[in-house]
């Protein structure tokens, strides 16, 4: 963590030459090293401004977005534990770049957005087929590439993506599209799951960063969950925070923590209102 350190390291074409060792140990489906290479790359960016922009402005992000689309592509991917660690690190670079504290966050945010990296970090999150350990690290980077940037957050509104419930096996998801918040929603109130707790914590968390400082997206947000408790119309995807709340549910033992993402969410809403 020293910055000298870093700064002298990074100048060196440092990211080029890993991204290459990465590149020939098979990149993601690589051994141990890809993910000492990625470890690597983290430590140098960890608390550096001034790498994080190198990092950026150097022509890395289109080797990291590859390295992490490898599991979307038209070929099946086989998952095992070091492909789950070397995913997670390489999510964990990108969070480096967008945080909250740095000044450099808004404009980071806006070139993953523009890069398309923060839609394939979305691809992974809403792939049925991706590890439970690695769903939410996808969802709460994701959640770091938004918050409070209202641009990234007005496209993200707009983004529809099949749903699929999590705490089943191997369940495809559906051919309807449905709006990123609704599952979000669905996610957060309704996976019930012990294995899954993290990804509720994950989708809600993803939530209220579409919503942080965000008056106009909050009220409108607000407007439409009303509206679509009030209409009481039967939908296939539960994903009204009110209903959540008010309606009585006789298996609420069964789902302990609904009432209890859903308050909490409900709450959120009103903070720096």
């Amino acid at each position: 963590e020293s910055s000298h350190v870093q700064v002298l390291v990074a100048f060196e074409n440092i990211f080029e030459r890993l991204f290459s060792i990465i590149q020939e140990e098979g990149g993601l489906r690589g051994s141990i090293v890809v993910n000492d290479c990625l470890s690597l790359i983290h430590n140098i960016l960890k608390y550096n401004t001034s790498n994080q922009t190198l990092f950026l402005e150097t022509g890395n992000l289109p080797r990291l977005a590859q390295v992490l689309n490898e599991p979307l592509q038209g070929e099946e991917f086989f998952w095992n534990e070091q492909r789950v660690v070397n995913i997670n690190t390489a999510l964990d670079i990108l969070s480096l770049t967008v945080d909250p504290t740095s000044s450099t966050t808004p404009s980071n945010q806006t070139l993953l957005l523009e890069s398309n990296v923060l839609m394939i970090v979305l691809r992974l999150a809403f792939h049925y087929n991706i590890p439970k350990d690695v769903r939410p690290v996808a969802l709460l980077s994701a959640s770091d590439m938004i918050k409070g940037n209202e641009l990234v957050q007005s496209e993200f509104g707009k983004i529809d993506v099949p749903f699929f419930d999590p705490s089943l096996p191997s369940t495809k998801p559906t051919d309807h599209l449905v709006s990123i918040v609704a599952v979000l929603l669905n996610w957060t109130f309704y996976t019930n799951s012990v294995h899954l707790f993290s990804l509720r914590v994950a989708a809600v968390e993803l939530l209220k960063s579409y919503l942080y400082e965000n008056k106009e997206i909050r009220l409108e947000f607000l407007r439409q969950q009303i509206e679509d408790y009030g209409s009481k119309e039967a939908t296939a995807l539960k994903s009204n925070l009110f209903e959540a709340i008010l309606d009585y549910d006789l298996e609420l033992k069964l789902n302990p923590y609904k009432l209890f993402f859903a308050t909490d969410f409900f709450m959120y809403l009103f903070e720096s209102a």
